[in-house]
């Protein structure tokens, strides 16, 4: 789902998850699709990990905006 919101929304710079802490396959499964957990929050119903996934990850040069992007040869 994340990968459809990141390539339909181009200008969404990450995805925002809440399972419950103690669901630790949803957890889990959101680690795996690339989220990673940033914090935990106490919501009305329950203690919620708060999982983002950066549409470019930590560590990884986003584009400036401010020069074109040019491929080699043109």
């Amino acid at each position: 789902m994340a990968d459809l919101v990141l390539a339909r929304r181009p200008r969404c710079a990450r995805v925002l998850a809440e399972p419950d802490v103690r669901n630790v396959p949803s957890v889990a499964a959101f680690r795996s699709a690339g989220f990673r957990r940033a914090a935990e929050v106490d919501l009305p119903a329950k203690r919620a990990a708060l999982m983002i996934r950066e549409r470019f990850p930590r560590g990884v040069d986003r584009p400036r905006r401010d020069r074109p992007i040019v491929s080699p040869g043109s």
